[in-house]
């Protein structure tokens, strides 16, 4: 079950970083759309598939910055807009009546630039898995973020105070454990990055639905920042994580959210009787009768902790915020970790390995210079920021959110 695990984790996280690289085919349309432009040529109306109105009312230079940053093919760009801006005014609206209220899911008449990152985003997935229909395959997985969004209650992750707290450290959301969240801190194009502290979830006492509910909290929010960043830096950007895979400490007890320990607490509390017993019975208790700040989703009341918990997570992240991550640093990994991880290097492209980067202890702030400068990295990795103590980054997260 360990090992398993771990290669799903690290499957996971592959795939995540597989999205972000076009193909030289992909690469060659996208220029030979933009330097006709360039060159004075107009693309007809007739050849790009949209509308006469939608063309008239949008920004077209801002379509075209967005599609030359992310190599991705103008007239594809431009179909893709069509299909959303016709779906969003007739059948999202139907169907998700709150959809105006979501920062996700953008129209025209709010920001321009964050509808036109958004579809991009979307466009550059279906083009990377190479897909024989993109903007078919696009506005599918577009259609499924909306009933996502609608069922999964999003808005209440940005909108409804408090959000933070009631998920990763309240007693209405038991079995929370959570381990990651927003650092506080930026990257080099001045984003928040995601920092981790893995042995600080116990996953004797996880409960799944609860446990993907607060994930999703902190990566929806993370999403909708770095969509409405718009382009930073002649680029869309994307989201660093630093997962610190550090023992704890012997004394230490996790108290803001996971409730991990080390190893003479775990000693004391067998000593002194204590177990720690989930509030819900794992992938039986019945959604009526579940504990947890909800609504969640059916399929989540049957999960069970593990691999089946973090298939969801694969299942939404990959499907439901495409184009997320850029690097992920592991930091201070234990002796079984790199083995595992050399069998996967033989299963992945040459530029997918290049975003994995193994840190180790007191390597400094050299190591994060890729996507993280030494002033806005924690004192607990070589910067020169406050430190992120062992939990106490998630405390600060939880004020935010």
């Amino acid at each position: 079950e360990f090992i398993s695990t771990v290669f799903l984790v690290l499957a996971f996280n592959v795939y995540l970083l597989s999205l972000t690289y076009p193909t030289p085919e992909q690469l060659d349309t996208a220029r030979s759309a933009i330097n006709g432009k360039k060159e004075g040529t107009k693309i007809p109306r007739k050849e790009l598939g949209v509308r006469k109105d939608t063309i008239e009312e949008s920004n077209e230079d801002v379509w075209e910055i967005v599609s030359r940053v992310s190599s991705v093919s103008l007239p594809l760009l431009l179909q893709l807009r069509s299909a959303y801006r016709s779906r969003y005014t007739t059948y999202y609206r139907i169907r998700y009546p709150d959809i105006k209220k979501d920062p996700y899911l953008p129209c025209r008449l709010r920001n321009e630039m964050t509808e036109s990152c958004l579809l991009c985003r979307f466009l550059k997935a279906a083009l990377n898995e190479r897909k024989k229909k993109p903007v078919e395959e696009a506005m599918k997985r577009m259609d499924e973020v909306v009933e996502y969004r609608k069922d999964y209650s999003c808005n209440d992750f940005h909108h409804t105070p408090g959000m933070g707290k009631e998920l990763y450290n309240s007693p209405r959301n038991p079995g929370s454990e959570m381990y990651f969240a927003d650092s506080l801190l930026k990257d080099v194009n001045g984003c928040s990055y995601i920092v981790g502290r893995l042995q600080v979830c116990n996953d004797d006492v996880l409960d799944p639905p609860n446990h993907l509910r607060a994930a999703m909290l902190c990566i929806d929010r993370m999403a909708c920042e770095l969509l409405h960043r718009g382009v930073v830096n002649d680029q869309l950007p994307k989201a660093s994580y630093i997962l610190d895979l550090t023992d704890l400490p012997p004394n230490f007890q996790a108290t803001h959210s996971g409730t991990g320990y080390g190893e003479n607490v775990k000693k004391q509390n067998k000593n002194k009787g204590v177990i720690l017993k989930r509030v819900n019975e794992m992938g039986t208790t019945p959604p009526s009768k579940h504990i947890g700040v909800k609504p969640h989703l059916p399929s989540h009341y049957k999960l069970k902790s593990g691999t089946s918990c973090l298939k969801e997570a694969l299942r939404l992240l990959t499907g439901l915020y495409p184009e997320l991550l850029d690097t992920i640093y592991f930091y201070n990994t234990p002796w079984w970790f790199h083995p595992i991880f050399k069998i996967f290097s033989l299963w992945v492209r040459k530029e997918t390995r290049q975003k994995f980067v193994f840190v180790k202890k007191g390597a400094g702030a050299e190591a994060f210079k890729r996507t993280i400068g030494v002033t806005c990295l924690s004192g607990d990795f070589g910067g020169t920021a406050d430190t992120h103590g062992i939990d106490e980054f998630l405390k600060n997260a939880i004020e935010k959110y």
